[in-house]
């Protein structure tokens, strides 16, 4: 099993959308190419079946874990199929995407793609790591686990 380490924080989206999207939604939001139109490596690397451990990080507050959770194949009525050689979904859900995106939202559609891209997920309740060391500081926000 692979097996990443995802930190969110308030940069983005608050605790609280945050939650509502891996909870309710049961998805990653998460573009697949850069501004600059590059393929960010560690992004490509997760696919189907892969676990992705997430943890919110918010101001000088603990580090808190949000689960495991596997990425699944896409949603049907949300998603439009993967992001060809990647773990990525298409959303082509128009309500899920105006719920997210746009104006006062905390995401935006995919640079290159111009659709909103991200994992579609479920949850692992079965898995429960402590915090890898890495996640607490820095700005990275995707990496291989390491315990």
């Amino acid at each position: 099993m692979t097996e990443w380490s995802y930190k969110a924080n308030e940069t983005l989206a608050t605790l609280a959308q945050t939650r509502e999207l891996l909870e309710q939604d049961r998805f990653i939001a998460r573009s697949a190419y850069t501004k600059a139109s590059a393929k960010p490596p560690l992004v490509w690397s997760v696919k189907l079946g892969h676990v992705i451990y997430v943890y919110y990080k918010e101001g000088e507050a603990p580090l808190l874990s949000l689960g495991a959770w596997e990425v699944t194949l896409p949603k049907p009525g949300r998603d439009a199929g993967f992001v060809q050689g990647s773990g990525l979904v298409r959303v082509a859900d128009a309500a899920f995407v105006a719920k997210w995106c746009g104006e006062g939202l905390p995401y935006t559609i995919d640079p290159v793609l111009k659709v909103l891209t991200g994992w579609s997920l479920k949850p692992r309740e079965d898995l429960t790591p402590p915090p890898p060391r890495w996640i607490e500081g820095g700005r990275q926000t995707l990496r291989k686990y390491v315990p």
